[in-house]
């Protein structure tokens, strides 16, 4: 019985984000909308932008700092695009988490099948700002949420060293 009272909540979770995800919708240049999950297409080439422009103020390789600043300078200027976003996925996983449940990758494979490679890259670096590098970095460690992530698609494939 607790095992499907667990099952009903953690569908309708994954229901309510993946409904969250497909209503997210962006505007861009010109009036033009992005919409679903084409909008971590734009959220990633913002912070791309982004991550050049904080780059330039460091010299050395400080990568830590770098990441951590060009992350909350984009969070900042797209945090009503993707603070629902974070939060929900963060509770997700710490449902899972904290269940009674035996296994638990099963749920957690459940949810990283529902993450594009490009959410992937924004949760990495998530985790390596202020926000995500205490309670949910330690949870997507703990349950290899970024197993998939490809090094590709990082901005410096060094920056892997430092999660």
């Amino acid at each position: 019985m607790k095992r499907q009272r667990f099952e009903n909540t953690f569908f309708s979770l994954l229901e309510l984000f993946s409904g969250m995800v497909n209503s997210m919708e962006v505007t861009v240049e010109m009036g033009k909308h992005v919409m679903g999950r084409d909008c971590f297409s734009r959220f990633s080439y913002e912070f791309d932008q982004t991550f050049q422009r904080v780059r330039r103020k460091y010299s050395g390789g400080d990568f830590r700092n770098e990441c951590k600043e060009a992350f909350s300078t984009f969070y900042d200027s797209r945090q009503s695009n993707v603070d629902h976003y974070f939060r929900t996925l963060y509770h997700i996983v710490r449902f899972v988490d904290s269940s009674e449940v035996e296994d638990k990758s099963v749920y957690i494979n459940f949810l990283k099948a529902q993450l594009s490679s490009l959410e992937l890259k924004l949760l990495f670096y998530n985790c390596l700002g202020e926000m995500g590098s205490t309670k949910f970095k330690t949870l997507i460690q703990k349950h290899g949420l970024l197993d998939n992530l490809r090094k590709e698609i990082l901005i410096d494939h060094d920056h892997l060293k430092l999660l």
